[in-house]
């Protein structure tokens, strides 16, 4: 009976261990967008439109957001400390005032993907490396501890 007693705890112990743990958000390295013919209102005059379809776009680029990105709230990235160690690009999420949702925005040539980042998470940082083909590759990594500035 106090094995299985035991084995409950370190059962439940793991599982507190495990939503502990860090909440990733990866960007996709490339999308392939389809095309339809699109429209310019206003076509210059001697001009015609050119386009290519179905296009892979790479990604160039990550940035976070408190609430939409259409309503234009990016957040500046800082170096700080989140669960002990330091990272050159770390946001805090949310504020004291209001807690709207967090978005991070992936961009590829001008087309973006969001997602929202866990409410439940306080802090994030970012971790840039290079595909075997030299491509940027984003991840956003974040944590429900807060984040402290360096000053």
């Amino acid at each position: 009976m106090k094995n299985k007693i035991a084995s409950i705890i370190a059962f439940i112990c793991l599982g507190m261990i495990s939503t502990a743990s860090a909440y990733e958000i990866v960007c996709p390295s490339e999308i392939e967008v389809k095309y339809n013919e699109p429209e310019i209102k206003d076509m210059p005059d001697g001009w015609e439109m050119s386009y290519k379809k179905n296009l892979i776009h790479f990604l160039d680029g990550m940035d976070v957001y408190y609430d939409k990105p259409i309503y234009l709230g990016i957040l500046k990235p800082e170096p700080g400390i989140i669960n002990g160690n330091r990272y050159e690009s770390t946001w805090t999420l949310g504020s004291i005032y209001d807690k709207k949702d967090s978005y991070v925005s992936c961009s590829y040539s001008g087309i973006y993907l969001i997602k929202k980042i866990d409410p439940s998470m306080e802090s994030c940082w970012s971790i840039e490396s290079k595909n075997e083909f030299g491509y940027p590759q984003f991840k956003l990594v974040c944590s429900t501890e807060e984040l402290e500035m360096i000053e």
